[in-house]
């Protein structure tokens, strides 16, 4: 059976932006609605910290605006804990930050890179993640991971956000992750976080980039970037703006 599944990255909800984004959002689960998900992800960032009140206020508008008859499911992003605990994120959120889904015949596993004990905005995933991923890859199942930060490399120097600082694009333990995987069962890998389109081989394994929803640059605060992936013997991953394709990758 197909997994169906809308992908809404990087949305940095926040006071300076808060109804132009909100009205987009609308939009886009208008167009996402058509697609008939059988599962959304929100994919981290959700929010752009200010405070804990109006992080929380933020988190719930978003929630409030993605109405979908299918559940939506939220990873956590770095801005996310910055004012917030990862425990105060799931009652909040209304699901754990990681663990495995199924959808249909497809098995997805979510990852948690947001890490408020690192500095700047770097990430990286827990022993008892990595833990999980070793036990998936030794049961055998192929799967696909939704995840904040990179578990990949590509090259940043051009980056608008990343050139400078990127220590700052990654997850930081990428070299453990992917040590935990088996090539061979991971059908791709989908991540926000730096801002733009990119679909990179690491490893093996597939890895896609998404653009942020808004705050894509400073001078672009407002984008609308989401995704509409379709999961079975292969990952199509059509990159839209409103109802138009920007890119699409499929392996």
């Amino acid at each position: 059976m197909t997994a169906r599944i809308g992908v809404i990255p990087d949305i940095h909800m926040r006071s300076a932006h808060r109804s132009d984004i909100r009205d987009l959002l609308e939009s886009t689960v208008s167009h996402l609605r058509r697609f008939d998900p059988d599962l959304v992800v929100a994919l981290g960032d959700v929010i752009e910290e200010e405070d804990e009140r109006t992080d929380v206020e933020h988190i719930e508008l978003v929630a409030e605006t993605l109405a979908f008859d299918c559940p939506v499911r939220f990873l956590a992003g770095n801005h996310d804990s910055e004012t917030l605990t990862h425990d105060r994120l799931e009652e909040v959120f209304g699901n754990e930050l990681w663990g495995t889904q199924r959808i249909g015949d497809e098995k997805l596993v979510f990852l948690n890179t947001s890490s408020p004990w690192l500095d700047g905005a770097r990430g990286e995933v827990t022993d008892d993640q990595l833990a999980m991923l070793r036990e998936e890859s030794a049961a055998g199942e192929p799967f696909t991971i939704f995840v904040h930060h990179p578990i990949h490399y590509y090259d940043v120097s051009n980056s608008y956000w990343w050139s400078t600082y990127p220590e700052r694009a990654f997850c930081g333990n990428k070299k453990r992750v992917t040590d935990a995987l088996d090539p061979k069962l991971v059908k791709g890998t989908i991540n926000g976080h730096t801002h733009e389109n990119v679909l990179t081989n690491y490893r093996e394994v597939e890895h896609v980039t998404l653009n942020a929803f808004s705050k894509e640059t400073r001078e672009k605060p407002i984008t609308g970037t989401y995704a509409e992936v379709v999961i079975d013997d292969t990952v199509d991953v059509t990159v839209k703006v409103d109802d138009e394709l920007v890119r699409r990758y499929e392996f």
